[in-house]
């Protein structure tokens, strides 16, 4: 597992993606503006575990880097 140091992320960028898979992600309530946590990221651009109102979600990881930007509070 690598150590994820900023693990604080904000899902934007939504727009970019196919209906389905933007259909998809809001019926696991993910939204451009959510605050998501990263719980776990697999080497080698792996897959991405993700934590948003206690439920777990796994992302590819070309799905998580085109969808996320850093939260700097």
């Amino acid at each position: 597992m690598n150590e994820v140091k900023n693990n604080k992320r904000i899902i934007s960028h939504l727009e970019r993606l196919a209906v389905p898979v933007v259909r998809r992600l809001h019926d696991l309530g993910l939204h451009n503006g959510v605050k998501v946590r990263v719980v776990r990221q697999f080497p080698l651009h792996g897959p991405v575990v993700i934590e948003y109102q206690r439920q777990r979600i796994g992302l590819r990881y070309p799905l998580f880097a085109s969808i996320t930007v850093s939260d700097h509070e």
